[in-house]
């Protein structure tokens, strides 16, 4: 019988070797040709369907993926499927109800990698391999140990299958693949054999085989204990990136904080949506700050361009709770179906998400916890040279090359290793930047690099004082003129106020900040028809020249409006960032000759307008033609010509050397002094820089360096 649309009832406490009592089960789900793309959703009888599925599935091919699924009425499962399919249902453990147990309690391990073939010959058509207890690095005293099974390169579509390694081969399987040279995960707990042996692996159709374990089950010889029991919940969909308005960064660990007193291990089903290209979703224990961002050595999920891919996973419990992992960037979906407890099964479990975004163009207050000033002023900051390089406008880290990349206002393209001992030029477009002037606005400003493909974009003025958006391939660290792409012209109307700042959020989508060009008096940052004195956000083409509009830009479809536009009513900003802990940006916008100040545009909010030419800051200018009905956001700090000259942005600060900064966002005046933005208000820092501030950068451990444009880079460290 093929179920289409439709919700069957499967029985499993009290069948076979289940018990009558069993509150939980292990399944594996399988559907087996499905006319159309569907899921399957398994849930306990009686209760109402979740929004949490289990399994996705496209048309014709057999796919399956693991449940721990708590049980319902009459110790039954309901399973769900939006598609026709043939579904088969395996079980391969119960849970029982106890305060405390010797045997089939779950011990985490930090996920590692036990078998890998590809470094040596691939398993063939219909055979299989053993991997012993020790390589499985578990107990004697263990009963069962907890994997994931990854296939590589598989020659054919088939089947892989995991078994005790003194039984014959089952005939369930655990993973499916439908076309040659795909890359499938699977989750599975698998019995080990009696006789001290381990678990065995069976392909089909031949393929490398990737193995993580992230636990294991102890035995009746084992201490009697509270600690590891499983905890079954309602399947519960604690996170969907794509509601949430950001997707996963590549190539960085994403905090997914789990509250939950004495929890060892969360059991979720991980779905990856809109990869970017082929990737990988690791789910890990959270170490807290600083997050490196360094690949996991294991895989939860293996998905690709255009498909939705689900694996169930238990995830050791770290001290921030869990991490994500993803290697090219996409949206990731987790519901959550249990827990591994130290409390005896007392412990809720909550995993915090970031809130939902903002409808609309409202801004709201900012969600990123910060210091109060009194604790900020307690902190000792000093500044200490650490290369000398002149001119300095920009710099970032790049991941893809494991080097800074600094550029200077003339036009060259310095990359800079992690050590700060040296610098070499790699790119020199000096013939066609506008010439090097004292005081001038103009030259090479901006520099940062795409997180799905590393390409380096440069933000420069030309000989003509126009502005580009333009981008390189790195090949071997160096940037390849013959890969250049022209993504962004603009013509500018004056010779200053040209801004500069580039960085991309978290969805890929790169934000440019342009000032009113200096030659309107200001009016131009409130015309909508021109890019000018505002933010701007945009889609590179990642096959060419040019970009696309993110379809959820502010004015997209308003014929008086630019849809490039996401901020607007901005004088000339210089530098702004994106808080990745928060997805708030924040603005430093250079002022006229009152004020100086800083804006934020909280992640969800857009079309922001912040008040220039009729503001500067708070100040009124009493210009005429000021609108009653649009709101004019005011900064959210300021400061006169007697504190600075010239407001030049930073960072949120995220690192551990000063802690009393944690939090507070930290930028500096061109003049010299350094603040601290926290929960109410600014202060200095105590320390001023020399030789004309020009930015910040973060290193790889969130710590941050200060640009100057003639003292060359100082790092900031505690006094």
């Amino acid at each position: 019988m093929r179920l289409d649309d439709t919700t069957i009832r499967v029985v499993v406490a009290g069948t076979d070797t289940i018990p009558d009592d069993a509150t939980a089960a292990a399944l594996t789900i399988t559907a087996v040709s499905p006319t159309g793309d569907g899921y399957i959703t398994a849930y306990p009888a009686g209760t109402v369907r979740p929004e949490a599925s289990n399994l996705n599935f496209r048309a014709g091919e057999v796919r399956a993926n693991g449940a721990l699924t708590r049980l319902g009425d009459d110790g039954a499962i309901d399973i769900f499927t939006s598609a026709a399919t043939d579904i088969l249902v395996d079980v391969s453990g119960a849970f029982r109800p106890t305060a405390d147990s010797d045997s089939g309690r779950f011990v985490p391990v930090e996920p590692r990698r036990v078998v890998d073939t590809r470094g040596s010959t691939a398993p063939g058509v219909d055979s299989s391999i053993d991997v012993t207890r020790d390589a499985l690095g578990v107990p004697s005293t263990a009963t069962a140990v907890a994997v994931n099974l990854t296939a590589v390169d598989s020659v054919d579509p088939g089947f892989f299958t995991l078994w005790p390694g003194d039984r014959d081969r089952s005939e369930t399987s655990v993973l499916n693949v439908d076309a040659a040279g795909q890359t499938r995960a699977a989750f599975a707990i698998v019995p080990l054999g009696a006789d001290g042996s381990g678990i065995s692996a069976y392909t089909s159709n031949g393929a490398h085989l990737l193995m993580d374990v992230v636990g294991h089950f102890t035995g009746t010889a084992d201490a009697i204990s509270d600690v590891g029991l499983f905890v079954p919940r309602d399947p519960d969909r604690i996170l969907d990136t794509r509601e949430a308005g950001w997707a996963l960064t590549p190539r960085t660990l994403t905090s997914v904080e789990a509250i939950a007193p004495d929890a060892l291990a969360l059991v979720a089903n991980w779905t990856t949506v809109d990869a970017s290209g082929p990737s990988f979703l690791t789910a890990v224990p959270d170490p807290g700050p600083p997050r490196t961002g360094e690949a996991p050595v294991v895989s939860t999920v293996n998905g690709d361009i255009g498909i939705a891919v689900a694996n169930l996973a238990i995830t050791p419990v770290g001290p921030f709770g869990i991490s994500a992992y993803s290697y090219a960037g996409e949206h990731a979906l987790v519901d959550v179906a249990g827990y591994f407890t130290g409390a005896g099964g007392t412990a809720s479990l909550q995993l915090r998400a970031p809130a939902e975004p903002l409808p609309g163009n409202l801004p709201r207050p900012d969600r990123t916890p910060r210091p109060p000033v009194a604790q900020i002023a307690d902190a000792a900051v000093r500044l200490e040279p650490a290369l000398s390089l002149p001119n300095l406008t920009g710099m970032e880290w790049s991941v893809l090359a494991g080097s800074y990349y600094a550029i200077t206002q003339e036009g060259r393209v310095h990359r800079i290793p992690v050590d700060l001992s040296g610098s070499d030029i790699v790119l020199d477009l000096t013939p066609e930047v506008s010439p090097l002037q004292p005081f001038s606005e103009r030259g090479l400003l901006g520099i940062t690099f795409d997180p799905v493909d590393g390409r380096m974009f440069l933000h420069f003025t030309d000989l003509g004082n126009d502005s580009h958006i333009v981008s390189f391939a790195l090949v071997d660290g160096v940037p390849d003129p013959g890969s250049r792409r022209s993504v962004l012209f603009l013509q500018q109307p004056g010779l200053g106020h040209q801004g500069g700042g580039m960085q991309f959020d978290r969805a890929g989508n790169l934000h440019l900040s342009f000032g009113d060009g200096g030659g309107s008096r200001g009016r131009d940052a409130q015309d909508d028809s021109v890019l000018h004195g505002s933010i701007v956000r945009i889609v590179p083409d990642r096959d060419g020249d040019g970009y696309a509009i993110p379809p959820d830009n502010p004015f997209v479809g308003d014929p008086a409006r630019r849809d490039e536009l996401w901020a607007t009513g901005l004088r000339n900003p210089w530098q702004f960032s994106i808080d990745p802990a928060s997805g708030d940006i924040w603005i430093a916008d250079v002022g006229e000759d009152q004020a100086e100040e800083v804006n934020v545009v909280p992640r969800g909010a857009s079309g922001l307008n912040f008040g220039w030419y009729w503001f500067e800051g708070t100040r009124d200018r009493g210009l005429a033609g000021v609108p009653t009905d649009v709101y004019l956001v005011p900064p959210v700090f300021e400061y006169g010509r007697d504190r600075g000259v010239s407001v030049i942005g930073g960072h949120v600060y995220h690192g551990t050397a000063i802690p009393q900064l944690s939090g507070a966002y930290v930028f500096g005046d061109m003049s010299g002094p350094l603040f601290a933005f926290g929960a109410d208000g600014a202060t200095e820092l105590g320390v001023r820089g020399s030789g004309v501030i020009t930015g910040f950068v973060e290193t790889p451990e969130r710590e941050l360096l200060m640009l100057t444009l003639r003292n060359g880079l100082f790092r900031l460290l505690p006094g």
